[in-house]
């Protein structure tokens, strides 16, 4: 300890520490304790972490619903290159909630652009008019449902299905706060499951609203926009369109 620290009495996040990349954070934890950490070898006489408490997931029941947050020890992308390859570190070992807070900056439109390829199925891109969510509808009981289907899964009707175009308006009957996806991925963002007015049920991202739970409620009145699947492409170059939500 002399040595390299120069005294005695050296603190545990002098010692040991979070590496990734270049950058270098003290880190809590030992071997055997509530948050466990081990570590190996690092270089000046410090150790860094190998090993341990490395994801944290807090969940909250509340009167609004489950509420869920979460942080990983490094971040979300192994591309060095990436924003988000250590944007974590922090959070991670300071427990701070508020930290989450971040915003959507992304404005998704349809700009008129028929020779964008759909996401799903269920997304119609017709030659003329706008984009549509695709939906069958039972003729027998009148159920709705998104994408094709032969058999009515309410009256359990076969071959009695109709194609119809789905409302662009709808309510949030449940949505989820995502602090973790695939590389490459922009979090937090949220995933909300949408009851449209006219029948039918979509899951989707709601955009333009920072994702903190203050600012999402069920029962929440949204629409339905169209634009730019996130910059993915075909292995032509063509640009695919998707479907979003964002407060009505």
């Amino acid at each position: 300890m002399i040595k390299y620290f120069g005294k005695l009495n050296v603190q545990l996040g002098e010692y040991q520490k979070l590496v990734r990349g270049s950058k270098e954070l003290p880190s809590f934890g030992l071997p055997d304790v509530v948050t466990a950490m081990h570590s190996k070898n690092y270089k000046d006489g410090k150790v860094k972490v190998v090993a341990g408490e490395s994801y944290i997931e807090l969940v909250k029941f509340s009167k609004k619903g489950v509420e869920i947050e979460s942080v990983i020890s490094y971040g979300n992308s192994e591309k060095k290159e990436s924003i988000h390859f250590d944007d974590q570190m922090e959070m991670y070992l300071n427990y701070k909630k508020n930290l989450f807070q971040c915003y959507l900056k992304h404005k998704y439109f349809y700009g008129g652009n028929k020779n964008m390829l759909p996401a799903v199925d269920f997304l119609i891109v017709p030659d003329k008019g706008d984009p549509y969510l695709e939906g069958h509808k039972c003729d027998v009981c009148g159920a709705m449902f998104l994408g094709e289907r032969t058999v009515c899964s309410k009256c359990f009707a076969r071959d009695k299905m109709s194609k119809v175009n789905l409302s662009n308006n709808g309510t949030i009957n449940s949505y989820s706060i995502v602090y973790r996806s695939f590389p490459g991925i922009d979090v937090p963002y949220i995933s909300a499951l949408v009851d449209l007015e006219d029948g039918g049920t979509v899951k989707g991202n709601l955009i333009n609203v920072e994702p903190d739970p203050e600012n999402v409620d069920f029962g929440m009145k949204v629409k339905v926009v169209y634009g730019d699947a996130l910059g993915r492409k075909d292995k032509d170059g063509n640009s695919y369109m998707s479907y979003f939500f964002e407060p009505a």
